[in-house]
C-alpha cells in the first residue's frame, strides 16, 4: 500500500496506429522525427499494421502480419496440384497435406522474414540516426510474424 502523499505514476495506456500517433502529437521531439522518417518509407512499401502503445516513459512500436490465410490458400492449391499429379495410392492423404503445409511455410516465412529484415534494419537506423535507446523483439507468435520495439521516451 503506497503512502497518502505519494504522487501516483501516469500509468495511463494508449494504443493507436504510428500514421495516427504522428498526427495527433503522441509522440514528440527527436522521436517523432524518427518515425516520421521510418513511416514516410514504410507508408509506401508494406501494407503490414503498424501500432504504438504508450505506457509512462516509453512506447512500443509493434510491426506485425498474420500470414494464416496466406496459408491456407497456399496449402489448398498444393493439395490440389498434388492430387493431380499423384497417383491416388503414391501418397496417403496427410502425407500431402504434411507436405504442403510444410512447403508452404518455408516459402511464406521466407519471404516475411526477408520483409521483416529490412523493416528492422531501416527503422533502427532511423532510431540510431535521432539517438534513441531501444530494446527489441524480432519473433514468431504461432502465424503471426512481429518485430516489438521499445524505445525510451
Amino acid at each position: 500500500m503506497g503512502l497518502q502523499n505519494e504522487t501516483p505514476k501516469n500509468t495511463e495506456r494508449i494504443e493507436i496506429k504510428l500514421r495516427e500517433a504522428l498526427e495527433s502529437g503522441l509522440v514528440s521531439g527527436s522521436v517523432k522525427k524518427a518515425l516520421e522518417e521510418f513511416w514516410e518509407w514504410y507508408d509506401w512499401r508494406y501494407v503490414m499494421p503498424v501500432t504504438i502503445v504508450k505506457e509512462g516513459d516509453y512506447i512500443t512500436l509493434y510491426v506485425y502480419y498474420d500470414i494464416t490465410e496466406e496459408l491456407e490458400t497456399c496449402e489448398k492449391a498444393c493439395i490440389e496440384h498434388a492430387r493431380n499429379e499423384l497417383a491416388e495410392d503414391e501418397y496417403s492423404e496427410e502425407d500431402i497435406a504434411g507436405g504442403c503445409y510444410d512447403s508452404c511455410m518455408d516459402d511464406i516465412g521466407r519471404d516475411i522474414n526477408e520483409d521483416f529484415g529490412e523493416i528492422r534494419r531501416y527503422l533502427f537506423k532511423c532510431l540510431d540516426r535521432h539517438g534513441l535507446k531501444y530494446d527489441w523483439e524480432d519473433s514468431w507468435d504461432y502465424n503471426t510474424r512481429y518485430l516489438a520495439v521499445d524505445i525510451k521516451l
